[in-house]
Order: structure tokens, then C-alpha cells, then sequence
């Protein structure tokens, strides 16, 4: 099955960064709080 890419990640290449500024920007309507951010494992960095 194959996925399709925004125009925003044909552009700038598939890597983890834009696919989360992708979604930040596709799902603009959507309220998310910045502990739901933290919550997250795609936003923690390795330390």
C-alpha cells in the first residue's frame, strides 16, 4: 500500500522533522495543548 505525500513533504524530503510540521500545518483546525505535545514520543529527543 502506498501512501500519499503532501506537497510539503515532496518538497523538503520524508524525514521525521517534516512530517511532523506537516501535520502541524494539515491539521490546523485542531486544538492541541503543549502537554499532549509532551505526552508524545515523536517530540522527545534522545538524550
Amino acid at each position: 500500500m502506498m501512501e500519499n505525500k503532501s506537497l510539503f513533504v515532496e518538497f523538503f524530503g520524508d524525514y521525521p522533522l517534516i512530517r511532523v510540521l506537516d501535520f502541524l500545518i494539515e491539521q490546523e483546525g485542531f486544538d492541541y495543548s503543549e502537554k499532549r505535545y509532551a505526552n508524545t514520543q515523536t517530540f522527545h529527543g534522545t538524550h
